[in-house]
């Protein structure tokens, strides 16, 4: 019986990420999002973020993120490659790096660095550096 469950959630999971799509377990509109949600609050696991608007809570980005014009992380982002927004909001953490094209406003850690294209608003490391476009207020 477990076997079965393991195995459909991977075809799930692989099938809703192929498809830009996300299998939803959200009750009142709060819960679990496996694949491309554009808008989630809860726990959101992904391969590679697309498309994103907005997600409150944690983010886990699994490949490196593509185009996403609007999105705003609020909560936890983390990535294996590297978690990226428009605007990241709370702690973002990823294995080579985090950007934002915007702002950065709590704690970024990177692997090898953290930016954003205008400010950085708290603590970012980064091993290589941390850098903002315009702003960079904090550590």
């Amino acid at each position: 019986m477990e076997r079965r469950i393991l195995i459909v959630s991977v075809l799930l999971f692989v099938t809703s990420a192929a498809r830009a799509s996300s299998f939803d377990i959200a009750p009142g509109g709060y819960g679990l999002s496996i694949g491309n949600s554009a808008r989630h609050s809860g726990l959101r696991i992904n391969l590679r973020d697309v498309g994103v608007e907005q997600v409150n809570g944690v983010n886990l980005t699994l490949w490196k993120a593509g185009d996403n014009p609007r999105a705003t992380l609020n909560g936890i982002a983390a990535g294996v490659i590297s978690p990226e927004a428009r605007d990241n909001h709370g702690l973002a953490i990823g294995l080579l790096g985090v950007g934002a094209e915007r702002r950065i406003k709590g704690v970024a850690i990177g692997g090898l660095g953290a930016g954003a294209g205008e400010e950085i608003t708290g603590i970012s490391i980064g091993l290589l550096g941390a850098g903002a476009g315009e702003d960079l207020t904090g550590f």
